[in-house]
């Protein structure tokens, strides 16, 4: 009897150690499975973004971005924006921008590098002679070639529609200014005042186009093309 007992457990027993050994294989194939079609889907589901964002440096940017895989994103952007300021004072400013975007957890979080090529010119009268009235025309203009590095995220709003932010410095490489100005006909000494502007503030404007800024996205719209 005791021996019928004791064969009985190791029958149970080994059915039991075989049931296990199959199943933990069978575990690790489907969470295998899984993750092999989420990552499918996801790469299916990258298409072309349009975008439109805002912020400083460059108030209003329209671009195309492209999200290859889970991790990294390319994006080509350009903007212009033009507003004046006064009497005869007008600020604009153009930019094009080519970037990317790399998700080291594939999740929300990017790390972003973007080389930016802009330029920032203000117009302005400048007063000669306040007894004759006679004013100079001049334009400060800046800008160049520019790195920007940064950090973001990236939120999905809906199938078709996301929403980003991020924050960076803009960094100058290959910049420089100038101050141009035309005299009034009108002023005897015009001609020498404005040449005297135009030579002792290029130096200052070129110093300007090189001193790094904060660059801040306020928002970022992508839709799905």
């Amino acid at each position: 009897m005791d021996t019928g007992y004791a064969a009985c457990a190791v029958t149970i027993l080994s059915l039991c150690g075989a049931a296990h050994a199959e199943t933990v294989p069978l575990e690790a194939n489907t969470d295998n499975q899984i993750t092999a079609v989420a990552d499918e889907n996801l790469l299916k589901d990258q298409n072309w973004q349009l975008n439109l964002s805002a912020g400083v440096p460059t108030p209003l940017n329209v671009g195309i971005s492209r999200r290859v895989n889970a991790k990294t994103e390319f994006a080509v952007s350009g903007g212009y924006f033009a507003v004046g300021v006064g009497s005869g004072r007008r600020v604009n400013t153009w930019n094009i921008d080519v970037g990317t975007r790399w998700y080291p957890w594939a999740t929300r979080f990017y790390l972003g590098l973007t080389a930016r090529y802009a330029r920032l010119n203000f117009d302005m009268p400048i007063t000669l002679d306040s007894t004759t009235g006679s004013v100079a025309d001049s334009t400060l203009s800046v800008g160049g070639l520019y790195v920007v590095p940064s950090i973001g995220w990236t939120w999905q709003l809906s199938s078709s529609m996301t929403l980003g932010i991020d924050f960076g410095v803009q960094v100058g490489v290959l910049t420089g200014g100038d101050i141009s100005a035309t005299e009034d006909a009108s002023a005897s000494d015009g001609a020498a005042m404005v040449n005297s502007l135009s030579r002792n503030s290029t130096r200052a404007a070129s110093y300007f186009s090189r001193f790094p800024l904060p660059n801040l996205t306020l928002f970022r719209l992508g839709w799905k093309i």
